[in-house]
């Protein structure tokens, strides 16, 4: 009987290290969740941030896309201004001017009398108070800064 006694604690006594060894690896299994977890958010996070600095990016490709569409027609207005220029002095020197110089001219004209709001608006000069009047209707002295079109809306 004290043999079986013996048995049966050394038993309980295995049990017990089992026992403790299970706790202590699902301690460990705790931890290591923890730890994926806290993993998880940071990703989640970086995510976010890269989310955003996309959206920052394509905004400013976008203004960029419409920036080079605006230079590429001024471009074209220049040329349009250039060859105008050119084929004046072939229609009225050299008297040589055919239907397609004069159109080229005529393009020329309307792009060079179309005009330019932000040209225009930096060419004005703005009262020095505050004051929605330009040039001789201001009540007040001009000043030589450079207008924006900021300032004039």
């Amino acid at each position: 009987m004290k043999e079986m006694m013996k048995r049966m604690e050394d038993w309980m006594v295995s049990k017990d290290a089992q026992s403790k060894r299970l706790e202590d690896r699902m301690a460990n299994k705790d931890i290591q969740i923890k730890r994926l977890e806290d993993q998880m958010a940071k990703k989640d996070t970086q995510i976010a941030n890269h989310q955003a600095r996309i959206t920052e990016s394509r905004a400013q490709i976008t203004s960029l896309q419409n920036h080079v569409q605006s230079l590429t027609a001024d471009a074209e207005g220049y040329y349009n201004i250039r060859h105008r220029f050119i084929d004046v002095y072939r229609r009225d020197v050299r008297k040589d001017a055919t239907e397609e110089i004069r159109a080229r001219i005529w393009k020329g004209n309307k792009k060079a009398h179309e005009g330019d709001v932000v040209v225009d608006a930096q060419l004005c000069p703005m009262p020095v108070k505050a004051s929605n009047r330009c040039g001789p209707c201001a009540n007040t002295k001009t000043s030589t800064r450079v207008s924006t079109i900021e300032s004039i809306l």
